[in-house]
């Protein structure tokens, strides 16, 4: 294993398993003096775990350990060959997507990242966030915690209090009150101008309503006393008739006293019993209309009555919804108070870990896969990453940084030379 860095150097980049890559070949054909394309093959192809490319009319290829200069002129090698071409097709392989990294130990976002060309451990180290910082002791955060939550506090009370004037203006609707009798709370000269608005706002939402509806009962109202005139008119007639009615039966009875003795004649009788018919047929069109009359009448009380009920079942159930949401707002407004108390009080500490490990110089091995097995390589700052290397730091023991917070499953060991081996304790 090697003890020394190794530096960053331009290398020519080396396929490898996972590598993606883009497949263009071309051939010039002077017969059409145009470039001919072989579509088959431009296309983007992954790199099994074999380090083979599998592609279409050229077949399997182990292109591990070639750059995608070599990749792409055995690709050219083989169209000539298993085609049958005068002249080698031009063929150009590009890598679309590079074979990730991994970082481990003492930072921040450990795990997977994408390798690009030129990488070097300080990199690494700044794309994986740098040193681990435990989150909890950041005053910093603590107070950023205490003004979020004291926002959203403000906000959660002023909508409690938009509630509490809509539930008295309710609760005053229900009642049939004159006015709204709005919680003392709301009305004191130091509540917020929110509260003041609101309240404002249900007068008008109270003055609305209550006109609304009186104009709605007055207008059936209208319609009973039209309806009910009518039907005095209708019974008058229906009297006025009634009187007639019995002069034409006091006639028709003489008529037919006369007609019995035969000093009446026949026409006089007939013109006598037209003239009753007449009569009882229109004191019966009487009858009938005083009789929708009053069915409308009658409608119009229960339509008056529904509305009435309707508008108070509306009410009640808007009551319902607006209490249970002031007691939810109520008990999120308690949690929030404890944790904006909780936020400002561990605000007001002076955490002093994230200054210790400000002044900690981590140390890196790089674990790399090699023909012979894995290798562990001491590593710095400007030692050159390759794909699927693990980039370990490590966090050496320090007595003026004690290790404060350190994560589960990060490395917070010591590091020392044993020869040419880097070992981990």
């Amino acid at each position: 294993m090697c003890s020394l860095p190794i530096v960053a150097e331009a290398a020519e980049y080396k396929l490898g398993p996972d590598d993606k890559v883009r497949v263009k070949v071309y051939e010039w054909r002077p017969s059409r003096g145009e470039p001919y394309e072989w579509a088959p093959l431009n296309a983007e192809f992954t790199v099994n775990s074999d380090g083979m490319l599998s592609l279409p009319l050229v077949g399997d290829i182990t292109v591990a350990t070639l750059s995608p200069q070599q990749v792409g002129a055995q690709i050219s090698d083989l169209m000539q060959q298993k085609m049958g071409l005068v002249s080698r097709p031009t063929a150009s392989v590009e890598v679309t997507r590079y074979r990730p990294f991994y970082i481990s130990g003492y930072i921040a976002n450990p795990g997977e990242f994408p390798f690009r060309p030129g990488l070097t451990v300080a990199k690494a180290f700044a794309v994986a966030g740098g040193i681990y910082r435990a989150t909890g002791g950041s005053a910093a955060g603590f107070l950023k915690d205490a003004i979020v939550t004291r926002g959203d506090l403000r906000v959660m009370t002023s909508e409690r209090d938009g509630l509490l004037a809509k539930k008295a203006r309710i609760e005053a609707e229900v009642s049939d009150d004159p006015k709204i009798d709005f919680p003392a709370d709301l009305t004191r000269k130091d509540a917020a101008p929110k509260v003041g608005e609101s309240l404002k706002q249900e007068k008008m939402i109270f003055d609305f309503r209550k006109s609304a509806v009186k104009s709605k009962v007055d207008s059936l109202g209208q319609e009973k006393n039209m309806l009910a005139q009518e039907i005095m008119a209708l019974n008058a007639k229906d009297a006025s008739l009634n009187k007639q009615l019995d002069l034409a039966n006091a006639e028709r009875q003489n008529v037919r006293s006369l007609a019995d003795r035969g000093l009446a004649i026949t026409t006089r009788q007939l013109a006598v019993e037209q003239s009753v018919a007449q009569l009882e047929s229109n004191r019966l069109d009487i009858q009938v209309a005083r009789f929708k009359a009053e069915q409308d009448r009658t409608k119009i009380d229960r339509d008056i009555v529904v509305l009435q009920d309707q508008r108070r079942a509306d009410m009640l159930l808007e009551l319902r919804q607006v209490e249970t949401r002031i007691a939810e707002l109520t008990e999120r407004i308690a949690t929030t108070q404890r944790l904006a108390a909780q936020a400002e009080s561990m605000s007001s500490q002076d955490v002093s870990d994230t200054e210790r490990l400000a002044e900690i110089t981590p140390t890196f091995v790089i674990t790399r896969l090699t023909d012979k097995g894995s290798e562990d390589i001491q590593a710095d700052r400007a030692t050159a990453v390759e794909p699927g290397d693990v980039v370990n730091v490590i966090r050496p023991e320090t007595r003026s940084a004690p290790d404060v917070g350190a994560p589960a499953g990060r490395s917070a060991g010591r590091v020392k030379n044993s020869g040419t081996s880097v070992a981990r304790e």
